[in-house]
């Protein structure tokens, strides 16, 4: 029995052991297989996987970038006629759209408040003129009388000195009393009060006016004379004439109405100087410089094609509300060189602003240049893998840039490329996409 039972534990222990054995060849079965898969993977993705990508061959292209525009035409000379003050409209004498020329009248205001103003101001100021007149100018009568008076204090003055120095003579040798020594000095004195009093008048009429009270009158002097040429000014534009030889654009009175003070009565406007004020997007207004081409169009002249040239962009941008909400726009005025026929003050216009002139290049799709690590590339296709290959571009347009080096006409570039595309990575050229050339 117990040679049986030796037997029994044998055979189970060699039971377990080829049971763990089985276990463990089959985990390194399982464990080979997962490296094998992962291997092969690996290597499929290397050597088998191909990015799709979109290519386009480089070009040799007709190149012009242009900024697209709208406008408004505004002439560059215009006269805006404004009521100088409240007032009835006399009566109006053109209506819009008229031609006139230099110097016409075109309306009148009833200007007797005008008149009576200027009237007011001109009696105001000869009443400070004059007083600014009497002040400062020497009546020849009252300095003649001045100067005598002071010739005459200083006889008195002398005639007094000899005879208080003739009676303390007097005195000195027991000749006159005191009361007559007292009585010459005190008429001393009183010469001499004269004679300094005399003297101060014609030291007061030879100095005029204190330097402050002269300022004083001055200032007034001018205060009228402006008041004057304020009332002259508004009694002149009480008629509204034409300065130059132009076109009514607006009429905004009628005969026999009233205006306000500053409202807005006509304009006219010049037709052989016209430009055109524009906004572009902030995005486009690195694009710009003066003296730039520009293409002008008008809705209701098709097939009509104006040249004009930019003129001024604006230092900075303005906040503009639209439709599309707010935005930041820089404004540019841009000249038309001369009149030409068909454009009108007030017209909206599309611009195409031409800020690379029309030439021919070697082109390369914007979307194929890319900056990584510092530099500047491109990948080309070559076979069946992307080569990355450095490139130096310039500003095109919209849709290409110029290439300066680094990629010759006809070799084809990724469009676009994924940013986990890598030099050397297989690639198959996409057939489902716009632009695309090659298989």
């Amino acid at each position: 029995m117990s040679a049986e039972k030796g037997t029994v534990a044998a055979v189970g222990k060699r039971a377990v052991f080829a049971g763990r054995r089985r276990k463990l060849m089959l985990g390194l079965g399982l464990a080979l297989l997962i490296l094998l898969i992962a291997g092969a993977n690996i290597y499929h993705n290397r050597q088998g996987v191909q990015t799709p990508v979109r290519a386009e061959p480089v070009r040799v292209l007709q190149l012009e970038n242009v900024v697209l525009a709208t406008g408004t035409v505004e002439p560059v000379e215009q006269q805006e006629f404004y009521a100088p003050g409240s007032a009835l409209v006399a009566e109006v004498l053109v209506r819009e759209g008229d031609r006139v020329e230099a110097g016409l009248v075109l309306a009148r205001l009833e200007d007797v408040v005008f008149r009576k103003e200027l009237r007011d101001a001109e009696a105001l100021l000869a009443t400070q003129q004059s007083a600014l007149a009497k002040a400062t100018t020497i009546r020849p009568e009252e300095l003649t009388q001045a100067e005598n008076q002071v010739r005459q204090a200083q006889l008195r003055l002398e005639e007094a000195r000899r005879q208080a120095e003739r009676m303390r003579y007097l005195h000195d040798h027991a000749a006159v009393s005191d009361a007559d020594l007292e009585s010459a000095a005190l008429e001393l004195a009183r010469c001499e009060g004269e004679f300094e009093s005399a003297r101060a008048r014609l030291d007061a009429l030879t100095a005029g006016p204190a330097a402050t009270e002269r300022e004083a009158l001055v200032s007034q002097v001018e205060q009228a004379r402006a008041a004057v040429e304020i009332a002259r000014d508004r009694l002149a534009r009480a008629t509204l004439r034409s300065a130059a030889d132009g076109v009514v654009r607006r009429v905004e009175i009628r005969a026999g109405r009233p205006v306000a003070a500053g409202a807005f009565l006509l304009s006219v406007v010049g037709l052989e100087r016209m430009e055109i004020r524009a906004e572009v997007s902030e995005a486009d207004a690195g694009w710009l410089e003066a003296g730039q081409a520009v293409r002008v169009r008008h809705v209701a002249l098709p097939g009509e094609v104006f040249e004009a040239k930019t003129s001024r962009i604006a230092p900075g941008t303005i906040l503009k509300s639209g439709p599309q909400g707010e935005q930041n726009v820089v404004p540019v005025v841009i000249d038309i060189a001369e009149a030409q026929a068909g454009l009108r003050p007030g017209y909206s216009v599309d611009l195409e602003i031409v800020t690379v002139a029309m030439r021919e290049v070697t082109a390369v799709p914007y979307e194929a240049v890319v900056e990584r690590e510092g530099g500047t590339w491109a990948f080309v296709v070559e076979g069946d893998r992307a080569v990355r290959r450095a490139v130096e571009v310039r500003r095109g347009n919209e849709l290409y840039e110029e290439v300066v080096s680094g990629l010759r006409e006809g070799e084809k570039v990724v469009v676009a490329p994924p940013d986990q595309l890598k030099d050397g990575d297989r690639v198959r050229v996409r057939r489902d996409g716009a632009g695309e050339t090659a298989g």
